[in-house]
């Protein structure tokens, strides 16, 4: 490859309270086949051992350290700031890439001019005192071969697993800051409503650490916020498929979508849980309850959010007694 067709990645890795691994998330950047990549760690004022350890990287990392907790999302905007590369991956601070996976990645940006690219993913999970790749459970390629209709139904790659060119980056905006969840989904959903395709990468392989709990970055859990946050990315999803004069075409998944968000909310947050039920029925009808066969009966029968609430309460009923019986 001539000098001139050498393009520098920038990988921003955004941590908080990440002592456990983010030494093994920097080593497995600066151990890529490709180069240039420059890596970029922006600490976002943890209050374990997280900044010593990124510090002993010395001139190897592009390091700084917020002064106040601000979030993901603005240490990943910030972290962009800092770099200066033509491709950008976001890697989370518990998680791991190939050696070869950005070189995988470069290739098909680069051979396709494409915008975005995926490698082959895995999940990372605890098996008793190892993490362990499993196979993530998800096809390679989404339903129907719509990459967005399959993000609307649950079907994702992680952030890890991604390469986003610059362009394709300023064009649709940075991180939502705002958001408590579900950022990497919108950053995704927008590029995609913006009419940029997912290129996939044949080699490659980003290893996504799964927590029971909250990870170490965007938190996965249920919570107020959280599930406010996710109905307003979906809010945003229906008003840019409106305005294109697609949402026929994706209404039943986003309807759905709703549905399952209001199904997790009914046990943190009734208003927005009521919310998003309302929005299910309206864009899906009677197409809008999933799940099983005997979840819709009941939820049929006595509605989701009693159903939900009941079934909130016997978890923690079977909880309650599976920790007095240990």
């Amino acid at each position: 490859m001539s000098d001139e067709g050498i393009r520098r990645v920038s990988v921003v890795i955004p941590a908080y309270n990440a002592a456990s691994f983010i030494g093994e998330a920097i080593e497995s950047v600066l151990g890529q086949s490709y180069r240039p990549i420059e890596l970029v760690v922006v600490d976002d004022s943890s209050t374990d051992r997280t900044w010593e350890i990124i510090s002993e990287f010395g001139t190897a990392v592009i390091s700084e350290r917020n002064e106040q907790n601000r979030g993901a999302c603005y240490s990943r905007n910030r972290g962009m700031e800092l770099s200066s590369g033509d491709f950008l991956m976001f890697l989370d601070a518990d998680d791991r890439i190939a050696p070869d996976t950005i070189e995988a990645l470069v290739g098909v940006l680069q051979s396709t001019g494409g915008g975005l690219a995926a490698s082959n993913w895995r999940f990372l999970v605890r098996v008793g005192a190892d993490w362990l790749p499993v196979d993530s459970g998800f096809s390679r390629e989404p339903p129907n071969d719509d990459y967005l209709l399959g993000w609307l139904e649950g079907w994702y790659v992680p952030p890890c697993a991604l390469l986003w060119s610059r362009k394709t980056l300023e064009g649709i905006g940075p991180w939502d800051e705002s958001l408590a969840a579900n950022q990497d989904g919108d950053m995704v959903l927008r590029a995609l409503l913006a009419g940029t395709d997912i290129k996939r990468a044949e080699g490659g392989l980003a290893l996504y650490r799964k927590f029971r709990g909250a990870r170490h970055s965007i938190s996965d859990t249920v919570s107020i916020p959280s599930v406010r946050s996710r109905s307003r990315v979906f809010s945003k999803v229906e008003q840019t498929l409106a305005a294109h004069g697609t949402l026929e075409r994706y209404r039943v998944a986003l309807g759905r979508s709703y549905y399952e968000l209001a199904r997790e909310a009914y046990a943190v947050d009734f208003v927005t849980a009521e919310e998003c039920e309302a929005e299910a029925w309206r864009l899906a009808g009677s197409n809008a309850a999933s799940g099983t066969l005997s979840h819709r009966l009941v939820a049929s029968l006595i509605g989701l959010g009693p159903k939900e609430r009941f079934a909130s309460l016997l978890r923690k009923g079977i909880q309650g007694l599976r920790s007095v019986a240990g």
